[in-house]
């Protein structure tokens, strides 16, 4: 199976998920959108991490379109969205998240995100709850307990040995697009940010999701923000890495369609 990657040089591949612009603050922000969209159906909206850009979520996105409308956000600066001039910080990534959803029409949605992205969804389910049906954090970032820079890095460079050479092929074309200066400011915001002040905020049902093998974010840190959550399940995919999204994303699809049926059944 060829990279993502290819699909954006124009290399035609069979998809369920077609591209949207989507005009926001004076950028064209890009993403991959499928599903047929209902008015009894919330839609999923899937965030990416750091550099990466919605290429590796599209693999969740392509199962998630079976039976529901979904949304892998090309964030500003990264893939193929507009860059604005100056670096963005986490709180202000969330910011034009929520912009986004209100210029694509989206008034709620499930909320999956993975990495960096979690700490961009929990602002935004602090900012405006009631956008937030469901929140699922898969391998969220960083570990409170573990948080200095040589620490992640190792981490980082143990977990690059598990995840698959289809990955790093798309992670290192996003990492070109994205270019030095946007990749080491948003890391610097990425580690200025502490999700766990936002975690005890949040009310939505939120689903924690770690692969069992991801170095980054150990069993130990998992389940403290777990615990944090007013309403927090948490599910370890054993044998997984961090990206346990692109791995195996049937899954994750499975546990995070799973828990959006729960709480709307649960809420009627």
């Amino acid at each position: 199976m060829l990279p993502e990657l290819f699909r954006d040089l124009g290399v035609p591949a069979a998809s369920r998920l077609e591209s949207q612009w989507t005009s926001v603050n004076g950028l064209v922000l890009h993403s991959p959108r499928g599903g047929t969209a209902t008015h009894h159906r919330v839609p999923f909206v899937l965030i990416h991490g750091l550099v990466i850009s919605s290429l590796y979520m599209i693999p969740l996105a392509e199962h998630i379109s079976v039976e529901h409308e979904v949304h892998a956000l090309d964030l500003p600066g990264f893939g193929r969205s507009e860059s604005p001039s100056e670096v963005l910080t986490v709180p202000q990534l969330a910011n034009r998240v929520i912009a986004w959803m209100s210029a694509t029409g989206l008034h709620q949605c499930h909320l999956v995100a993975n990495s960096l992205g979690c700490e961009i969804a929990a602002h935004l389910a602090v900012k405006v709850p009631e956008r937030v049906a469901t929140l699922t954090l898969i391998g969220p970032t960083l570990d409170p307990e573990a948080f200095a820079l040589l620490t992640q890095v190792m981490r980082l460079l143990r977990d690059a040995l598990q995840e698959p050479i289809r990955l790093w092929m798309n992670w290192i074309f996003d990492f070109w697009r994205a270019r030095i200066r946007r990749t080491i400011g948003t890391t610097r915001e990425m580690f200025r940010d502490h999700i766990e002040h936002q975690l005890p905020q949040i009310t939505a049902r939120t689903l924690v999701i770690r692969g069992g093998n991801d170095p980054t974010v150990p069993q130990s840190a998992a389940f403290s923000m777990t615990r944090l959550l007013a309403h927090g399940d948490l599910l370890v995919i054993e044998g997984e890495p961090h990206c346990v999204h692109y791995t195996n994303p049937l899954q994750v699809c499975r546990a995070v369609q799973d828990h959006a049926a729960l709480t709307t059944q649960s809420s009627s």
